[in-house]
């Protein structure tokens, strides 16, 4: 069991750096956000519309043929006038909007498949091979900086798509492996809290993307990517040399092999002679924890929710763009997120730690739901109302949001022993990620049935928010479910328990036989809180 001890300040010095390696984590995936339509008009990618490119000239043609109509509707109507042949004048152009399949494939699975099926063997080798974690986290750091400032050399969309795969692939180690090593720097009581501390990096990476608007337009978008990239590898440095490898908690390190074969788990380890667990014995149990249905429920929860937040965050440009042209962005979203999202993270984890230290994990589900339940009609609005408006309902939008992030991963390590929670967040990254994260391949095609954007993200959005709250809800009532049926196993065995500890006859073997150490066990009853 966890001692409740108060954080050292060298392990807020640890947070702190951790925060930071997640900053630029989201900020090199993120700055496509705000640099894509850039980059589309100069590689020529996705969606396009022929615009006039000397439009004086196409309204004396107008005025000529004495219609009644203007340049950017001529050229509109005359998309053969993009494409001109040789010798005729050149009076409308191609603008490229960065927008269509093209756009949400860089943003969804060019990056997220690869990104979602290295996190889990990633964080299973870290725990197999007892590799330092962040000697690893460092090499992936300066790995995954290299890949964003070659994107800046990009000379056409595949080469974009290579370095966004690479960004994915190093990108993936970072979450499971800052995770874990945070679960060994703080207890339990001070997990929700730390948790949503690191995931500030979500939002200040986000809103610091936006700041590559001004540059994009001063320095143009390849140097956007240059200056992303380069601080990543003094962090790296700043992280290897400063942050040591924390001491691994012994619990369920090690098993014994018994005469059958079988794996046995072997409590005292610290004297036994074990042989160290396989990478397939760790994935399959880090597995079985997710055939619960408490964390079945949560992921699929988890997912929905995160392909909601992912169809915004990388569309929001789009969509002011699109209706409200003269707005600039960065004016709102560099501070909103970065705020109150951050803000609303934190005070998430916050709350649940109060709650769950009371009543339980059932605590940090009931944040899960209120939150995604008052959010909702927040992402309606912005939808619906005019900025500056629309950003002001981002506020609580992302405020009251975001408080899902820290709170799912605390419950994910609470449920889980302390040997498996690299692997735990592992899987469940790959599982919401993989799914919430493509979502938004939804967006293009929902866009041109409706023939209208907006409806598609309200589609994408707000509803994903709701749904997501029915999803925790329910996992709710399964946790209530099981709960009820492990204090029945736990008020029928007492009795026995009780009887066999005044027996001094009776070795300490049988006893942990019989409460069952297992990690089954720990699942059942040292979560629950018994």
């Amino acid at each position: 069991m966890e001692l409740n001890e108060r954080p050292s300040c060298y392990s807020v010095y640890v947070l702190v750096v951790l925060v930071l390696v997640f900053l630029f984590n989201q900020l090199d995936r993120y700055i496509l956000v705000t640099t894509n339509a850039s980059m589309a008009q100069e590689l020529k990618y996705g969606d396009r519309v022929c615009i006039p490119s000397n439009a004086t000239a196409i309204q004396a043609i107008l005025d000529t043929q004495g219609e009644n109509i203007t340049p950017d509707a001529y050229c509109a109507n005359t998309p053969a006038l993009c494409d001109p042949q040789e010798g005729h004048a050149i009076l409308c152009g191609w603008k490229y909007l960065g927008t269509g399949i093209e756009y949400q494939m860089l943003a969804g699975p060019v990056f997220i498949l690869f990104f979602t099926f290295a996190g889990v063997p990633l964080g299973i080798t870290a725990e197999i091979t007892r590799m330092n974690r962040t000697l690893f986290l460092s090499v992936i750091l300066m790995l995954w900086s290299l890949m964003t400032v070659l994107t800046g050399l990009a000379q056409a969309y595949w080469h974009i798509a290579i370095c966004r795969i690479l960004l994915g692939l190093f990108e993936a180690g970072c979450t499971p492996f800052a995770v874990s090593i945070l679960s060994e720097y703080f207890t339990k009581d001070y997990r929700g809290v730390a948790l949503g501390i690191y995931n500030l990096g979500i939002y200040a990476g986000y809103g610091f993307s936006f700041l590559a608007n001004i540059i994009d337009r001063t320095s143009g978008w390849r140097t956007v990517y240059y200056i992303a990239g380069s601080p990543g590898i003094a962090i790296a440095l700043l992280l290897y040399l400063t942050v040591k490898e924390p001491q691994r908690n012994k619990l369920f390190d090690y098993v014994d092999v018994d005469k059958t074969g079988l794996e046995k788990n072997s409590i005292d380890n610290h004297e036994g002679t074990g042989e160290r667990k396989t990478a397939t014995w760790k994935f399959l149990t880090a597995m079985k924890f997710f055939v619960n249905p408490v964390l079945m429920c949560l992921c699929i929860g988890g997912a929905i929710r995160q392909g909601g937040g992912y169809t915004w965050a990388y569309n929001i440009k789009n969509y002011f763009d699109h209706y409200f042209p003269s707005v600039k962005t960065e004016d709102f979203m560099t501070w909103i997120p970065t705020v109150f999202g951050a803000g609303g993270a934190v005070v998430g984890g916050m709350i649940s730690d109060r709650l769950a230290s009371k009543s339980g994990i059932t605590s940090r589900l009931k944040v899960l739901v209120l939150s995604q339940v008052v959010a909702a009609p927040f992402a309606v609005l912005t939808l619906y109302v005019d900025p500056p408006f629309a950003f002001i309902m981002q506020i609580p939008a992302f405020f009251i949001g975001d408080m899902w992030i820290g709170v799912c991963l605390a419950v994910v390590i609470d449920l889980t022993p302390p040997q498996l929670r690299t692997s735990a967040v592992a899987i469940y990254m790959f599982i919401i990620t993989a799914i919430g994260g493509n979502l938004l391949l939804l967006l293009p095609s929902l866009s041109t049935a409706m023939n209208d954007m907006r409806g598609a993200l309200v589609v994408l959005y707000p509803t994903l928010f709701g749904a997501s709250a029915v999803a925790f809800l329910v996992t709710i009532f399964v946790f209530w479910n099981i709960q009820r049926k492990k204090m029945k196993v736990v008020q029928e065995r007492t009795p026995l328990i009780l009887n066999i500890e005044e027996d001094t006859t009776v070795s300490n073997e049988s006893l942990h036989n019989l409460v069952d150490t297992s990690e089954e066990k720990y699942l059942s009853l040292e979560a629950y809180g018994y």
